[in-house]
C-alpha cells in the first residue's frame, strides 16, 4: 500500500466512525423528515465536511467543494429548488 492509500484508507476510517456517532460533533439542520447532519474531519492538513441524511447516508466533500457550495448559498443559488422566493431571502438577510 503506497502512503497516500494509506491516508486515503485513514480517511475513510475517519468518516466511517464519525458517521455512527449518534450526536457528538454533528449539526443538525433542517425539519424532521428532511433533516441533514454535519460534521467536519481534520485530515492531511484540511478539514472535510462530511453530510449525512436520517437514514445515515454520508457524503463527504473536500474543502473546496465546501466552499463552493457554502459560496452558492450565500448567493441564493438554490433558493428556487428549497421553495424560498428571494423577497423571504432578502428579509432575512436584513
Amino acid at each position: 500500500m503506497t502512503d497516500r492509500q494509506h491516508e486515503i484508507a485513514t480517511l475513510i476510517k475517519d468518516v466511517a466512525l464519525l458517521s455512527r456517532q449518534e450526536l457528538h460533533g454533528w449539526l443538525t439542520h433542517g425539519p424532521v423528515g428532511d433533516r441533514v447532519q454535519q460534521a467536519f474531519v481534520d485530515f492531511n492538513h484540511d478539514r472535510y465536511a462530511i453530510v449525512r441524511d436520517e437514514d445515515h447516508a454520508v457524503l463527504v466533500f473536500t474543502p473546496r467543494e465546501w466552499g463552493a457550495f457554502v459560496d452558492g448559498v450565500s448567493k441564493g443559488e438554490f433558493n428556487r429548488e428549497a421553495g424560498i422566493d428571494d423577497k423571504e431571502s432578502e428579509n432575512e438577510l436584513a
